[in-house]
């Protein structure tokens, strides 16, 4: 059976089961908040145990701290319903008593866990842009998962983890959405049809070559492995500018502050070969880019630790294993509440 650490209980670790037991009491009295004898039922759990009552406060802290980090994308989708009910201490064993069944085991935890308890706490923050990209894209990769994508016109696309691309070859144009993640183009020169890459705001102009293009909530990226490229954005700070093989240009996508730096081998697409290179970028971005790979979400709750910068190379093959080498040094703890949700802290 696996543990998982807790932060403020010493060297107390909590196990899935008791987590698991957790997530489906709220689930049930979430589906029947007037239920007092339910309730009552819920009180004896919660009382019998210490382990009962750490499980309980995490799943609760875990589900609160969800529900206040701002989605991504939160103009674009309708916002998520209201929060449980809580729980009385101690519910009245002498009211009038409603129809209750005995606490789900087996198989049918287990559906209830990995069907609701996910949803109950990540659906405000992942379900609503994930869902519009799903429909937009015309090809996905899902977590920890890379793509290898063979076009029409002979070239070649590596798409990373978490990514998604339109594509469009009609007439004379060959173009590509990048809706999210990064991907690697090893493009077929074509002097007659230029080949685009849109990714947000910024345009990347080639007609044959080998670069890579990412994009994180903070930026956006292109860095060229062979031949050259044209990035153009524009905006209140118009950008137009030529990249030779060996760099990567940086934007930031509030300010649009950039910047040009020379870059190895090694570090362009360096996710393709399952390691994830940075150089002097926040650990919001970090996170984020890590968070790829982990099938859940990772949660950063302070805005100075958030901007703290790193350098450094990560296994992305252990996304929880590199988050805590990132934060071992940073001043900074980790807690993994439930399977499917990490809370980043200062230390």
């Amino acid at each position: 059976m696996t543990a998982t650490p807790v932060a403020g209980h010493g060297e107390e670790a909590l196990s899935d089961a008791v987590l698991a037991e957790a997530s489906d009491w709220r689930l049930r009295i979430q589906d029947a908040p007037d239920d007092l004898d339910l309730r009552a039922r819920f009180d004896t759990w919660l009382e019998s145990d210490a382990a009962h009552r750490n499980a309980w406060a995490l799943l609760e802290r875990s589900v609160r701290l969800t529900l206040q980090t701002p989605p991504a994308h939160v103009a674009d989708w309708r916002t998520a319903g209201p929060d449980l009910p809580p729980v009385p201490v101690a519910a009245d064993r002498k009211a009038k008593r409603r129809g209750s069944h005995a606490l789900s085991t087996g198989p049918r935890i287990a559906r209830r866990v990995a069907l609701g308890g996910v949803a109950a706490a990540l659906v405000a923050v992942l379900s609503g842009p994930q869902v519009m990209i799903q429909l937009r894209a015309d090809e996905t990769s899902g977590t920890a998962r890379n793509r290898a994508l063979a076009l029409a016109d002979g070239s070649r696309i590596a798409l990373g983890a978490q990514s998604a691309i339109t594509q469009d070859f009609a007439g004379r144009h060959r173009r590509i959405g990048l809706l999210q993640g990064e991907a690697f183009f090893d493009v077929a020169h074509d002097t007659a049809r230029p080949f685009t890459v849109q990714a947000a705001d910024m345009t990347v102009t080639v007609t044959g070559t080998a670069f890579d293009v990412g994009m994180t909530r903070e930026t956006l990226d292109v860095s060229v492995a062979r031949g050259s490229v044209r990035v153009e954005r524009p905006g209140a700070r118009p950008l137009t500018v030529a990249l030779r093989p060996g760099q990567r240009l940086t934007i930031d996508r509030e300010t649009g502050r950039n910047g040009v730096v020379a870059v190895s081998p090694f570090e362009i697409g360096a996710w393709r070969s399952g390691r994830l290179a940075v150089r002097n970028t926040s650990i919001a971005e970090v996170t984020e880019l890590l968070g790829r790979h982990f099938p859940g979400h990772i949660f950063v709750r302070d805005d100075v630790l958030k901007s703290a910068r790193v350098t450094g190379v990560y296994d992305l093959a252990d996304p929880v294993g590199s988050l805590r080498t990132l934060l071992s040094s940073g001043g900074a703890r980790m807690t993994r509440i439930t399977p499917w949700i990490i809370i980043v802290t200062p230390a």
